[in-house]
């Protein structure tokens, strides 16, 4: 109705599409399905676009439904036969030719790449759009017949793949890309990609000019087109990564593999590398991590290079590092080196990365403070803490210097501090799972330990509460400290104690909250908690006034929270205040077990996590083996209780294994079989 609301004509389209979806063979009026087809074939000539692009969605349903009936497919033919016509409008032409794509589209989703039931008509189809990509009446419809090819793709693959029909199609693309036409050429590299993906080693002939084409994009064209130009090398190096480590899996070594594969880009990773770096030194001075621009491809795209042609990389960014990671000129080049510099140090072979590391770390270390270019100071904060991750010789050599620039650092702009923490985090990492830190090392975490945690915690209280923010990362990092700090540094441990229990304090909020904070406050609780399980399991202070606060704020979550994650923390903390419970702390049982074993009785409904359960069952155990208590006269009841929730299906599904453990050694105790 041409008369209606163009988004009323537009609804009653897709009404009748979805009715159309669910009626496979039970339109028994074939006059009046003709009639349809030849009034949805009228709608394709409106001049309004959102009805016609309804109408090719109509059409292609229509074909659809022929074809899984039965019927004869006079409705693709039709389409086929208007979008090869040289009489019909281009307007027409476009919306045939969309209809085209949508059949294909759906059958492909359907019935795969090779369904018999498209084979007779898949190749009018692909003829009918190179014709019109050759030979378009007007750019639109060039751009509308080279949207639809893309659909067509999925064939060469199947029924249509040849290498003469693939030397064909990439002809017609490699035109495509020297369109004058921006979205023309946008369409021909997300074929491009597409192809990268689909059939990889079908590419090998036409991979120089593909650089060709894409190296200009890249480099000269607007920015859509360029970052799809940039996705074809991702893409195609996403999958001789996924080659290489299937290959790895089957000789046991992944460096190895490098000399037995055939890789597509290593003719032109060279020179894909200049391509990268220049894109890299045209970053915007003020961006956040979700700003996509060519920069931001450049970056992935080389880190992926790095884990395919490591060594090729190496050889090409090393003199670009070493030329421009100190100009005092351009604050793009600096920043560019830097980002190449923490880009290889993770994706290429660390141990060809040890000389680049130290030759350019005293630059890094001075840039992190004192650079004018917040963009600069933030990669250098990023690089120094994926070094500090991925070099044992860093982290040995430049450990004092890396810890007071990366501390000063967590005072700069949010955007350098996060960075900044995470590179102190890397680096208690480094403590704690390193082979034969020497006792010199040990001296220089001491020496910095006490400042390095009040720059931890300032951070951690001026930082916003949410989820996995600054404050998270700020707790964690301290968290790991503990773990790994000398047995010189136990007093400031103390205190350090004590600091993360009254900030368990501070975070509890008595106003309403938002999701987003509760989430955030619940995070951060969580961390304390378990920071203050690591200290309390390293030192044992016995029956002092931390522990019994500790234990008074445990019980408090337990008996309070709703949070299973917080719930599980909280029993975790209180088994070990346990341990650190001398005999003589009588009546500690009196205060521990009720709410401990309600937490239990809740597993009869399976209303609690497996894990929680577990955590319970094991507070329940450290008061058993701590002798002297009081937990003598709650042993029968517990006892009772396991047993009655060994009774129930759900908890021996759920927590049969713990339940069963905790009931032998409780019978021991309690001198029953």
């Amino acid at each position: 109705d041409k008369s209606a609301n163009p988004d009323t004509r537009r609804l009653a389209g897709i009404v009748l599409k979805n009715s159309l979806t669910g009626c496979v063979g039970e339109f028994v009026n074939t006059a009046c399905f003709r009639g349809l087809v030849e009034n949805i074939f009228s709608v394709l000539q409106s001049d309004i676009q959102p009805v016609r692009r309804c109408a090719s969605q109509l059409s292609a349903e229509l074909a659809s439904y022929e074809i899984h009936s039965g019927l004869a497919r006079d409705t693709l033919s039709l389409l086929i036969s208007s979008a090869a016509s040289d009489h019909l409008s281009p307007t027409l032409i476009e919306a045939c030719l969309e209809a085209i794509g949508f059949i294909s589209e759906e059958l492909i989703s359907k019935h795969g790449k090779t369904t018999p039931i498209l084979l007779d008509q898949t190749l009018p189809m692909l003829e009918v759009v190179v014709g019109r990509i050759r030979n378009p009446p007007t750019w639109e419809v060039q751009l509308k017949a080279s949207n639809t090819l893309f659909f067509l793709l999925d064939f060469l693959s199947g029924p249509l793949g040849n290498r003469e029909r693939l030397a064909e199609i990439m002809e017609i693309l490699f035109t495509l890309t020297d369109s004058r036409n921006m979205e023309v050429r946008l369409s021909a590299f997300h074929c491009l990609v597409y192809l990268a993906g689909s059939i990889y080693t079908e590419l090998f002939p036409f991979i120089e000019r593909i650089f060709g084409k894409a190296e200009r994009a890249i480099l000269y064209d607007e920015e859509p087109p360029a970052l799809q130009a940039l996705e074809f090398w991702s893409t195609l190096a996403s999958v001789e990564i996924d080659n290489l480590e299937n290959l790895a899996s089957e000789n046991g070594n992944y460096l190895l593999t490098h000399g037995k594969f055939e890789s597509l880009i290593a003719p032109v990773a060279k020179r894909l590398c200049y391509v990268l770096l220049n894109c890299l030194m045209r970053q915007e001075e003020y961006q956040d991590e979700d700003t996509w621009n060519k920069a931001a491809a450049a970056r992935v795209c080389l880190g992926l290079l790095s884990r395919v042609a490591p060594s090729t990389v190496i050889e090409y960014v090393a003199p670009f590092i070493s030329e421009n990671v100190m100009d005092e000129n351009s604050w793009r080049r600096r920043e560019a080196a830097t980002m190449a510099l923490g880009i290889i140090a993770v994706d290429a072979m660390p141990a060809v990365l040890e000389d680049i590391v130290n030759e350019s770390l005293p630059f890094l270390l001075m840039g992190l403070l004192h650079d004018e270019c917040l963009a600069v100071r933030e990669t250098t904060a990023l690089t120094l803490s994926k070094i500090c991750k991925v070099s044992k010789a860093a982290c040995t050599s430049y450990f004092s210097e890396l810890a007071q620039n990366l501390s000063s650092a967590l005072r700069d702009d949010e955007a350098v501090a996060k960075h900044a923490c995470r590179g102190l985090y890397n680096l208690a990492d480094f403590y704690r799972f390193a082979d034969g830190v020497t006792e010199s090392e040990l001296v220089s975490l001491a020496q910095v330990f006490k400042p390095l945690m009040m720059e931890l915690f300032s951070l951690a209280d001026r930082s916003s509460v949410e989820r996995e923010g600054l404050k998270g990362l700020a707790l964690r990092s301290i968290g790991n400290y503990v773990d790994c700090a000398p047995e010189s540094c136990l007093p400031i441990l103390s205190e350090v104690a004590t600091a993360l229990l009254e900030r368990l304090l501070v975070l509890r909020k008595d106003r309403p909250l938002s999701p987003n904070e509760r989430a955030g406050i619940i995070y951060a609780q969580g961390i304390l908690m378990v920071s203050l399980t690591r200290y309390l399991s390293r030192v044992n202070p016995g029956n002092t006034g931390l522990v019994f606060k500790a234990k008074d704020r445990a019980l408090e979550f337990i008996i309070h929270n709703t949070d299973d994650s917080l719930t599980e923390k909280a029993l975790k903390l209180l088994a070990v205040i346990e341990k650190n419970l001398k005999p003589d702390a009588n009546g500690i049982s009196g205060q521990i077990a009720p709410p401990v074993l309600a937490i239990v009785n809740t597993g009869r409904d399976g209303s609690i996590a497996a894990a929680t359960m577990c955590a319970a069952v094991d507070a329940i155990l450290e008061l058993v083996r701590s002798a002297g208590n009081g937990f003598e006269a709650y042993l029968p009841i517990t006892v009772q209780t396991i047993q009655e929730l060994l009774s129930h299906p759900e908890a021996v599904w759920r927590f049969g294994p713990c339940l069963l453990t905790s009931l032998g050694e409780l019978s021991h105790a309690l001198g029953v079989g």
